[in-house]
């Protein structure tokens, strides 16, 4: 399951303070996120909550996170066949 590991790397950047949002209603989302379960991997929603931007953004870490980083020194280089 994923959902467990992108909730830790949402917390983590959180708390490291990597992640600086002006989203008011991403705010207003998070501050009805009740953190649950061992490990506090789970999350709950306060009634009448919603968290489609907090997964949104969670799934957005998360792949950002799992992509490699694009090694400019590594790419193959362009070859110019004709001069102009």
């Amino acid at each position: 399951r994923t959902k467990p590991m992108m909730i830790t790397t949402m917390r983590a950047m959180l708390r490291a303070g990597e992640l600086i949002s002006y989203s008011e209603n991403l705010m207003r989302e998070a501050s009805g996120i009740i953190w649950d379960g061992p490990s506090e991997t789970k999350i709950k929603r306060t009634s009448g909550s919603y968290d489609d931007e907090w997964d949104a953004l969670s799934i957005v870490l998360q792949m950002r996170e799992l992509s490699p980083i694009d090694d400019y020194e590594t790419r193959p280089k362009a070859v110019q066949y004709a001069r102009l």
